[in-house]
């Protein structure tokens, strides 16, 4: 009965590799707009696009890349988003998933393209 259990298990794995390509898709967690206040404030748009974002269940953040919490630390998570959007340059759209970045990229200049980039 185990070996039987075993050999089931063995074969799902094995289709969803096939199907996948051989990768699961992970639902991101985070939407981040990563910009710095001294160069620049995003406009009304994103604030509207991250509302809308966070509507379908994706918690959000609109963030000044020098920003510290209240302890002068920043969680994992942010560290990350920051890191990843200034390397591709501010201000910049990141989207994760725990701890990982599933995509980074300059802000798009309309809210149906953040939300577009998200879906």
């Amino acid at each position: 009965m185990d070996a039987m259990r075993l050999a089931d298990y063995i074969l799902i794995v094995l289709v969803l590799v096939a199907v996948f390509g051989g990768s699961i898709a992970i639902a991101p967690d985070l939407v981040a707009v990563v910009y710095e206040s001294n160069d620049t404030t995003p406009l009304p748009y994103v604030a509207g696009a991250l509302q809308t974002i966070q509507a379908n269940g994706i918690a959000t953040r609109l963030i000044d890349d020098d920003v510290l919490s209240g302890t002068g630390t920043l969680s994992d998570q942010m560290s990350v988003a920051i890191d990843a959007a200034r390397s591709s340059g501010l201000p910049a759209l990141v989207v994760m998933a725990g701890d990982t970045v599933k995509s980074v990229q300059p802000l798009p200049a309309t809210a149906e393209q953040i939300v577009g980039v998200v879906q």
